[in-house]
């Protein structure tokens, strides 16, 4: 399937949708996050991109290909998360391993598979299915074999929980089953690389919607070993610095010029302040 196959009203809506100023762009997304009617209103608008291949307009993800998802339609100006779009092409280089923890449909498994090369390893970590679906066929789009699913949430143990709202652009973690709740499998990050020796992994990015702190308790063995490099989505809880500074890393903003000012959906970069141990 090639992005020439889409229908005219695709690509219509794909021209306009890329022409939107980039703070439009980002900030209807993070309104959609947040509120349930304007991500429907989002997705109907989006309804006619649902799954038609096309490539990402800007930036540094310009030309990957995408199958279109009314609930992340987006990703396909290029004009989202644009600092994190930045870090990861400064960040990784051939050979090297990124774990995407939360990785959605896969938008930075897609650029991260593109930077380490056919030496390099991409996880992707996404529990809901069809998401994780989403992930494999934008891999095989760009034709990309270094990217692996892993369908299970992370979190700091393996085991069991599940996803609220999974549906939903916010989808996340919960011990007990609210009403429409996703079964979902759970993963340490120690503990999936304990049983995958030879990933070392050089960055990792972390998205799980208020998890985040689970997430890092479950990586205390690989953070004070490995000494990736880590990108934290915050979502409003600037409680992870803590952890990550007991784990001996410098933290600073992405997305604004201090931690107060990191709007919600914000992300901090960490990097540790002494290499691994050898």
């Amino acid at each position: 399937m090639k992005a020439g196959g889409a229908p005219p009203l695709a690509r219509l809506v794909h021209v306009l949708l890329g022409a939107a100023p980039e703070r439009f762009v980002s900030g209807t997304r993070t309104l959609a996050r947040g509120s349930g009617a304007i991500e429907s209103l989002v997705a109907f608008a989006a309804r006619p991109l649902d799954g038609h291949v096309l490539p990402v307009r800007t930036g540094p993800a310009a030309g990957v290909l995408l199958r279109g998802d009314r609930r992340s339609v987006a990703w396909l100006t290029g004009k989202v998360e644009r600092a994190v779009q930045g870090a990861l092409m400064e960040l990784l280089t051939p050979g090297d391993v990124f774990l995407d923890v939360g990785a959605a449909t896969g938008f930075f498994s897609v650029i991260g598979g593109r930077l380490v090369g056919r030496t390099g390893t991409v996880i992707a970590f996404e529990p809901e299915p069809s998401r994780a679906s989403a992930i494999r066929t934008n891999a095989a789009l760009n034709e990309l074999s270094n990217v692996t699913v892993v369908e299970a949430a992370v979190s700091d143990a393996d085991g069991s929980a599940f996803l609220a709202d999974p549906a939903s652009a916010t989808a996340h973690l919960v011990a007990r089953a609210p009403r429409d709740a996703l079964p979902v499998v759970t993963v340490s990050i120690d503990a999936f690389l304990e049983a995958c020796p030879t990933l070392l992994p050089a960055l990792v990015k972390v998205d799980v919607e208020g998890n985040e702190q689970a997430v890092l308790r479950g990586m205390e063995r690989t953070l004070r070993q490995g000494r990736p490099t880590l990108i934290v989505e915050l979502h409003g809880d600037v409680a992870v610095v803590g952890p990550l500074e007991d784990a001996g890393y410098s933290w600073t903003p992405l997305d604004g010029p201090s931690l107060e000012g990191v709007r919600r959906g914000g992300h901090l970069l960490a990097t540790p302040l002494e290499p691994p141990a050898r």
